[in-house]
């Protein structure tokens, strides 16, 4: 087998490294679907009355919705039973 070295902006990417960034790609393009998911059921001034409070990690990742009970509700609606 060979050695694999990659460097950069000067600095090395570690294995570590490599897995962070890839959790952190993941992570973030779950936030951004979920969030166009439920503000394409909503219009600008439903959106204002809420708050999305994203937390976990891969392995148990959720999305809090607070705010105006009717406004969460339709959230909650768009975003299924996935």
């Amino acid at each position: 087998m060979f050695d694999l070295k990659v460097t950069i902006n000067g600095k090395p990417l570690t294995e570590a490294a490599l897995r962070n960034e890839l959790e952190n790609s993941i992570l973030q393009a779950a936030i951004e679907t979920v969030t166009e998911q439920i503000m394409s059921a909503l219009t600008p001034a439903e959106a204002a009355q809420i708050t999305l409070n994203f937390q976990g990690d891969l392995d148990n990742f959720s999305v809090n919705i607070s705010g105006d009970d009717d406004v969460v509700e339709k959230a909650v609606e768009a975003l299924g039973d996935d």
